[in-house]
């Protein structure tokens, strides 16, 4: 009796739907048109923002930075490789480094996140850039990874 109501139980649980929320972060910068190099700070907020996203229960993952202007971040649509794909929303952010000293500044970053089935705009916000520990790269590139986490816990509390 016992293995078939755990047999009936097993096939139940299996029945169920699984359902995953996918978020893809899209990040953009203008790190080119401060004079930066593509390598720049923004890899780190986008780190920052995946691990927060994973301990908050969702499947992240990530395309490339792209240089932009904060006009095109206004207006940025995926293409429909992404529009097919089994991603659920974006996490669109704006990493800025005009002002900048030279990369060794943590950038500030607008975000949006963004349901793809219908483009509604579920959060928006500006997280100013923090002032790191020191001018060292390793304590920079700590302050932009928490940063990262700042906005992924903000787009995380509309869920």
């Amino acid at each position: 009796m016992r293995t078939l109501l755990t047999a009936v139980a097993m096939s139940a649980l299996l029945a169920l739907p699984a359902v995953a929320q996918t978020v893809q972060v899209v990040p953009m910068d203008d790190a080119e048109a401060s004079g930066l190099s593509s390598a720049s700070l923004s890899e780190y907020v986008v780190a920052g923002c995946l691990g927060a996203l994973f301990d908050g229960g969702l499947i992240c993952t990530n395309s490339r930075t792209v240089p932009g202007t904060l006009a095109g971040f206004a207006v940025y649509w995926p293409g429909p490789e992404v529009r097919g794909s089994y991603v659920d929303f974006l996490l669109l952010i704006f990493a800025s480094y005009s002002g900048g000293a030279g990369g060794t500044v943590p950038p500030a970053c607008s975000y949006r996140l963004v349901r793809l089935s219908d483009g509604v705009e579920l959060a928006s916000g500006v997280v100013e850039a923090a002032a790191p520990v020191s001018k060292d790269r390793v304590d920079v590139e700590k302050t932009c990874i928490s940063m990262g986490s700042d906005i992924a816990g903000r787009c995380l509390a509309v869920w």
